[in-house]
């Protein structure tokens, strides 16, 4: 069953690829508990055939390889993270601009994530599988 709402609290993507491996996408937001100062909660799984990496608020960094798993922590601010990247995104392209050089990311970068999403939202609105 697909089920959509007018507001929409969480979305999961599963994705399968041309060379068979397959990715689960899953982010979601609590309107219950909106972020104040930085307090949400963010994490992510990078699941592979040798090991995983496990990254969570605030500092942690776990990384499994052939089943040997190492705790890393690592400081970043994240009240100000999301913003701060935000702005060296904005300046780093107006450098670019200045000074002529080819951006980091390129226009087809950001062509081929807008059309994951395009094709994520058609797959919700069918019920189905969309081809990329």
């Amino acid at each position: 069953d697909w089920v959509q709402s007018e507001n929409p609290t969480r979305v999961t993507l599963f994705l399968q690829h041309d060379n068979d491996a397959h990715s689960l996408l899953y982010n979601s937001i609590s309107p219950e508990f909106p972020h104040v100062g930085g307090t949400y909660d963010a994490k992510f799984h990078i699941i592979g055939e040798k090991g995983y990496i496990l990254g969570e608020r605030p500092n942690r960094l776990e990384v499994c390889i052939n089943s040997v798993p190492s705790i890393h922590t690592y400081t970043v601010d994240f009240k100000n993270y999301y913003q701060e990247a935000f702005n060296r995104e904005i300046m780093a392209f107006v450098k670019n601009i200045r000074s002529g050089k080819e951006p980091e990311i390129k226009g087809e970068d950001a062509i081929r994530t807008l059309k994951v999403i395009d094709a994520a939202r058609k797959s919700f609105n069918k019920g189905t599988k969309i081809k990329i």
